[in-house]
């Protein structure tokens, strides 16, 4: 596939991206920027170890494989559902949740690199950093219905400690919480909080 406003189809045809998907395509700057930095959705899989997922993040940094996922089912679901999950979660959590879609650099690690879904900077005497996530919540091999969300949450601290690092850095001052909302299909989204461990986050760095 090719960055831009053309992909190859299933059978190498080149096809136009229609206007509505290019809407979410990111600008050749931030792609740069992506192929050189580790972003928080990208130290989740780093964290997870699966050597597949960790192979073709290697491909896309390093061998150049492409970063455009505007037409990527799963990422368009929570590129659409970002903002009413936000919205919802502001609303039922009584929060102000701002610097949505923040790009933070590292300062004093410049491999460091995230964009927020959003902040809140005045939480229980110290400052959070929020994510939205959605998911079908479909059981793996051999789990129960009921550990699906604890799994997400586990899969997705990784990445509040990352972006919470660089938050902190922003800020000039701690932060102390992540925040994670999590749409399941077409369930009300669930709300959870983790306090956010500083050994943990040096032992992601």
């Amino acid at each position: 596939m090719t960055i831009g406003d053309h992909k190859k189809g299933d059978e190498g045809e080149v096809q136009e991206t229609p206007a509505f998907f290019r809407s979410f395509s990111l600008s050749q700057k931030s792609l740069d920027e992506r192929r050189g930095t580790i972003g928080g959705s990208e130290i989740n899989i780093l964290a997870a170890g699966d050597p597949k997922e960790i192979n073709e993040l290697y491909e896309r940094k390093v061998a150049g494989a492409d970063l455009d996922l505007s037409t990527v089912w799963p990422v368009l679901l929570g590129y659409v559902t970002e903002e009413v999950n936000t919205e919802w979660c502001q609303y039922k959590q009584g929060i102000e949740i701002i610097d949505r879609q923040r790009v933070i650099n590292g300062k004093k690690h410049d491999f460091m690199r995230c964009t927020l879904d959003g902040a809140v900077h005045h939480y229980k005497d110290s400052a959070a950093v929020f994510d939205a996530k959605f998911t079908m919540g479909r059981p793996m091999k051999g789990e129960e219905w009921s550990e699906v969300i604890p799994r997400l949450v586990r899969k997705y601290t990784p990445q509040l400690h990352w972006n919470g690092f660089l938050l902190s850095e922003a800020l000039g001052r701690p932060v102390e919480y992540g925040l994670l909302s999590i749409l399941k299909g077409g369930n009300e989204p669930t709300f959870h909080e983790i306090k956010l461990d500083p050994d943990y986050t040096k032992h992601l760095i």
